[in-house]
């Protein structure tokens, strides 16, 4: 959870929301892709009556098509949150200063283009 909150705390950084979407994306990811009630809610439906809730299983998935996009937009978000984390460590550099390890950020050009290119989604004009 600590590397879920180190993305929560990169993504508020470069969008300026600090609403925990980070966060939020991983546990929707999350349910989606374990077996909990919300991760095989697909492959259930359950009625309730005056003795409690009867629910029965299939193999057939009950999944709308507004579910099925907000799920593939979730997912992309999660990679396009994780390679630009990873680019920007790795653009960056790990140096040995007085106070101990300190992470140098890369320059602002090559930032820009992880936001513009990964982040955002918006791959550069060819030249």
């Amino acid at each position: 959870m600590n590397a879920i909150d180190a993305l929560d705390r990169y993504y508020g950084v470069c969008t300026g929301n600090k609403d925990h979407e980070a966060r939020i994306v991983y546990a929707i990811l999350s349910d989606y892709a374990h077996p909990s009630i919300f991760g095989l809610q697909h492959l259930f439906h359950g009625v309730e009556d005056s003795e409690g809730w009867t629910i029965s299983y299939g193999s057939a998935e009950n999944v709308s098509e507004k579910d099925c996009g907000m799920i593939l937009q979730t997912l992309l978000l999660s990679m396009r949150l994780g390679h630009s984390a990873a680019l920007m460590l790795c653009l960056g550099s790990i140096e040995d200063r007085d106070g101990g390890p300190t992470y140098v950020k890369p320059s602002l050009e090559s930032g820009a283009g992880i936001w513009q290119n990964i982040l955002n989604g918006r791959p550069s004009k060819a030249t």
